[in-house]
């Protein structure tokens, strides 16, 4: 112990102790050691008493040494760059507030404040300012744009406030920040007595002790300033380094602010420039004012189908409204990348990728995600797939998500009846094959002198129409600036009251490697009836059966239905359109089978994502199955994957989970998870199961937990058991339980859930003591298996 850290020893001493006195299984203890070339080094110090005296005194006690001082060199490092990135989270953060004020505000000083205030409290300086760099006779001069300082409270407050209300101006080439501009290179100094710039500095201003330039440089010029001061440690190149990349946001912002006075000075005609700028400052304010509300958008859709989820008993779509949910929330996720991806499009830094995708599946997704709004204003929202006649193709899923979203949403907005119809084909033209979407809406349509601007920045057809249906007008300038970089084109053709129909087109690859995963085409031809109230409806499910060789027939009111059944019943199919124009589609549909003789058809209803008919009603009408609307190919064909001419009155439906939760409902169970999220998930699923848990946060308080549970009358049947958590992980925990009740004649089955998924893990949690392993994330279904199979009686 002569060797330990001074700091060390007491608790060194107290581990110790509580190992004599019984109240530890073993010595453990990680303390720093002088070692004998006169450094600290850290020790994992390890012991365990093997021979105790006839009193019960320690006798003779065996141990390591283990030099962890890697380890702690590593544990230090990870520090210090979480806390190097916590402080770049905040800087970013703070930029992004000063590009905000500054679309918003001209005083300058006010725009770079928060970045200012944030910059002295990371770095810990005591001043601060942003400079913009002006040229005289070839010599940069540095005139001051915004200033912060600590010492608002000291006796150079006065100066220090009309520094941050006036400004000052750098130009005595002597001057070290002056020196840096010309050099284009940042410059340090931490000898006050070399200190140059105090030669522009008026006598009261407080003392310098030691400063930073950092010149900000775009396109080979030197174009603005970040000037430091009075840092207790002094200043050094790794600060210039982490500092750097803020230097391009700002030059941006300089930029711009001199491109407006550039132009200010330089413009003939005064007026207009200064009502074109208003009217500039005017559009993106608007726009800022209104994102909170178009951010709502795409969240209709995921607050509608969860709330479908929760009504009653969980249906067959179970599975495909939470699909749905999901591409809602990917729809709210790219309107927020429209803004960095505007930014990114004007300056040239938008990426694409050319991957190989199933361009079926993906427009799918986008129409279903997006057809509760237009269903709920009684629109219509269709798809027609007919001519895609290769599903998978090579381009950018996610861009052409993105326009198929913002066209689609555009077409939404403006249309309170009818339909919006989207349909998209491939055409293959002087040896090139591109895929071109049309989306047709029956809205309000664009005046033609209107067309023109349509696909301008932050620009709508007039005010009212952004007061009547909202909007920022980014998403179709975005729309056709990502078109045009993939190399189509984007155009609408409209008539003023009757709608519009917005084209685009982009090549693509056609990926002939994959096959698709719709296997109508491998049944016999089938006749199918199409009952359909909606003319462009009926038109689309009909060329997509045709495409997949089939042979159907439209009937767009009950009148031809019935005409049609009645002359011939040899339909192996029928579809109902839940809304038809005189009847529902479900009595439609028990009416069929009663006064028709000799049916012998599936009957499969097509319903809204808001249907209000329930499987129950569904199944005793008669009907064989149903998918909601818009009709995607996956739903269209797995409908008529029944086998031919045995009509089934069982309402085709995914299995239903068991009730874990009645057979096993007083059965004790630990969830032992680190991580609040993960706790939150699994005590949902849990509560779906009708079971719960209680919790403990890491291995430790696993253990306390069993220990109680066994002293009790009320021990735990089953352990979630996390992995890797501090304090004690989950391996450790699993041996420590089985020591425990290695003195009783209970024993609790533990289940890993981990993020590891190798054979490897799943053998190292089985040799640990554990019983079962599922690898994260835990699927429901697997989850409920397993522990209707460690939940026994």
């Amino acid at each position: 112990m002569t060797h330990a850290h001074p700091d060390d020893l007491e608790e060194s001493g107290n581990r110790l102790q509580s190992h004599w006195d019984g109240k530890t299984e073993a010595y453990i203890f990680e303390g720093r050691m002088r070692h004998k070339s006169g450094h600290d080094v850290w020790i994992l110090d390890t012991g365990k008493v093997i021979e105790w005296t006839d009193e019960g005194k320690p006798k003779r006690m065996v141990g390591t040494h283990l030099d962890i001082t890697e380890k702690k060199q590593a544990e230090q490092k990870i520090a210090q760059t979480n806390a190097s990135l916590a402080k770049q989270v905040k800087l970013m953060k703070a930029v992004a507030n000063t590009q905000s004020d500054f679309i918003q505000s001209i005083d300058k000083n006010q725009s770079f404040k928060s970045l200012l205030e944030e910059i002295i409290h990371v770095t810990d300086s005591e001043l601060a300012f942003i400079g913009k760099v002006m040229y005289e006779n070839n010599h940069a001069c540095i005139d001051m744009m915004a200033f912060e300082s600590r010492q608002k409270q000291s006796i150079h407050a006065d100066i220090l406030d009309q520094f941050s209300r006036e400004g000052m101006r750098f130009t005595n080439p002597e001057n070290l920040f002056v020196q840096a501009a010309n050099s284009q290179t940042p410059m340090f100094l931490n000898h006050p007595e070399l200190n140059t710039s105090d030669a522009e500095l008026p006598t009261n201003h407080p003392s310098i002790k030691n400063f930073l330039g950092i010149p900000i440089v775009q396109h080979q010029r030197c174009i603005g300033f970040i000037g430091l001061a009075n840092r207790a440690s002094g200043y050094d190149t790794n600060l210039i380094n982490w500092l750097t990349p803020l230097t391009n946001t700002i030059g941006q912002l300089i930029e711009h602010m001199s491109a407006i006075e550039e132009k200010r000075k330089t413009d003939q005609q005064l007026i207009e420039a200064k009502n074109e700028a208003e009217a500039a400052g005017r559009a993106k304010t608007e726009f800022l004012a209104t994102m909170s509300h178009e951010i709502r958008t795409p969240m209709n859709g995921v607050l509608g189908m969860l709330s479908l989820l929760k009504k009653g008993d969980l249906s067959h779509e179970q599975i495909r409204k939470v699909d749905i949910a999901k591409a809602s929330a990917d729809s709210l996720l790219s309107i927020i990348n429209d803004i960095l991806d505007f930014s990114k499009v004007e300056s040239g830094k938008l990426e694409l990728e050319n991957i190989s995708f199933n361009a079926r599946d993906v427009i799918d997704s986008i129409c279903q995600s997006m057809a509760l709004r237009s269903q709920d204003k009684n629109v219509e929202l269709i798809t027609d797939l007919s001519g895609l006649t290769q599903s998978h193709i090579i381009s950018d899923p996610v861009r052409i998500r993105q326009i198929l979203t913002n066209l689609i949403g555009n077409a939404d907005k403006f249309t309170r009846h009818g339909e919006i119809l989207v349909k998209v084909y491939l055409k293959h033209l002087n040896g090139q094959d591109t895929l071109h979407c049309e989306i047709n809406d029956t809205g309000i349509g664009i005046p033609k002198d209107k067309i023109e601007k349509l696909f301008n920045s932050f620009t709508q057809v007039d005010a009212s129409t952004t007061r009547k249906f909202g909007g920022t007008g980014l998403g179709l300038s975005i729309s056709k600036r990502i078109c045009e970089l993939m190399g189509g084109t984007i155009s609408v053709e409209s008539i003023e009251g009757q709608g519009s129909t917005f084209h685009f087109e982009i090549p693509i690859t056609l990926d002939h490697s994959q096959t698709d995963n719709y296997d109508i085409d491998q049944l016999d031809t089938l006749d199918i009836l199409i009952i359909d109230a909606n003319l462009k409806s009926s038109q689309a499910i009909s060329n997509q059966l045709n495409a997949w060789g089939n042979n159907p027939t439209i009937a767009n009111n009950i009148e031809q239905a019935r005409k049609l059944l009645n002359s011939q019943s040899r339909f192996d199919y029928i579809l109902i359109d839940s809304c038809l124009d005189s009847m529902p589609g479900l009595e439609f549909g028990k009416s069929i089978l009663t006064s028709i003789t000799n049916i012998n058809a599936h009957l499969i209803l097509m319903t809204r994502l808001n249907q209000v008919e329930s499987d129950v009603q569904i199944q005793e009408a008669g009907f064989s199955s149903h998918f909601s609307k818009p009709v995607s190919s996956f739903d269209l064909s797995r409908s008529f994957n029944i086998k031919k001419h045995h009509p089934s009155k069982t309402l085709e439906k995914l299995p239903q989970q068991s009730h874990i939760s009645q057979i096993h409902k007083n059965k004790k169970i630990l969830l032992v998870e680190d991580i609040a999220f993960n706790q939150e998930v699994a005590l949902m699923i849990l509560q779906e199961m009708g079971l719960s848990a209680d919790v403990a946060n890491n291995g430790e308080e696993a253990v306390n937990k069993i220990k109680d549970g066994l002293n009790s009358s009320e021990p735990y049947d089953v352990i979630l058991m996390d992995c890797q958590m501090p304090i004690m992980d989950g391996f450790d925990a699993t041996r420590a339980i089985r020591k425990l009740e290695a003195f009783t004649s209970h024993k609790t089955n533990i289940i890993a859930m981990t993020a590891n998924a190798m054979n490897s893990d799943k053998e190292k949690c089985l040799e640990s003591g554990m019983d079962d392993y599922l690898s994260k994330p835990v699927d429901e279904a697997q989850l409920q298996q397993t522990l209707a199979r460690w939940l026994k009686d």
